[in-house]
């Protein structure tokens, strides 16, 4: 499966944001707003560190949502709740990482890119726990690293000019680029996902082994039924 480019990630970002921008704009002054707490002594600080995950997680929602063309309104923003103790672990391990890749000139500006699909995945597997995302961001980006920076040095003209706007161009920018990014991961979700399926089939192949077409459970090559669901494997 043929992994989409930059631009043709771009243009399907732009069409489905459209009429969406007003849900990430409440996404973000909502963070923009946690992060402003932690200028206040102590508590402030705490209640950024706290907020920061589940709104993070709350936005990979929203933007999956968004790419993936399904409904989504202004409550979602605060999904990440509802899975609080994971997104704030995720945010943590992932400032810990950092912090630490930080003490090393070149692997600080690599990590950033390794780790970036972490709440993405953890949008999409809310049970997983918070290491396991972050490890699966890395592989997942293991080639495509290059690529996400690519798309968002593509933005720097737009930046610019969002400067010499005093930051309102954001209002518009800000929501594309976000839709960019999920649908960035939509598209090498996929072919990831694609990859372990024909590897799958690969391995049943090799054990005389069929797959079944409903759910997926191998089972003999001779076969009626599958063994776990009962669906009925060949005529």
């Amino acid at each position: 499966m043929k992994v989409k480019t930059n631009q043709e990630i771009k243009a399907l970002a732009y069409q489905k944001v459209q009429g969406k921008r007003g849900i990430f704009i409440v996404a973000f002054l909502v963070m923009f707003a946690v992060g402003g707490l932690s200028a206040i002594p102590g508590i402030g600080a705490v209640a950024s560190l706290l907020l920061t995950g589940p709104l993070t997680l709350g936005l990979a929602i929203v933007s999956l949502k968004v790419v993936r063309k399904q409904e989504t309104d202004i409550p979602d923003v605060f999904e990440g709740f509802k899975n609080f103790l994971n997104s704030f672990v995720t945010y943590l391990l992932e400032a810990v990482y950092l912090f630490l890749w930080g003490l090393l000139i070149i692997p600080a500006f690599i990590k950033p890119f390794s780790y970036s699909m972490a709440f993405y995945i953890l949008a999409d597997n809310p049970e997983m726990s918070a290491n396991d995302a972050i490890t699966q961001s890395r592989k997942m980006m293991d080639g495509y690293k290059w690529k996400l920076f690519c798309l968002h040095l593509s933005f720097i003209g737009w930046h610019i000019l969002a400067v010499l706007t005093c930051g309102i161009l954001y209002l518009w920018l800000a929501p594309y680029i976000q839709a960019s990014v999920a649908e960035f991961y939509k598209d090498i979700n996929r072919k990831n996902e694609k990859q372990e399926n024909e590897l799958t089939i690969e391995y049943a192949e090799i054990k005389n082994e069929e797959k079944c077409p409903l759910c997926g459970t191998l089972n003999d090559v001779d076969s009626k039924f599958c063994t776990r669901c009962g669906e009925k494997m060949k005529d």
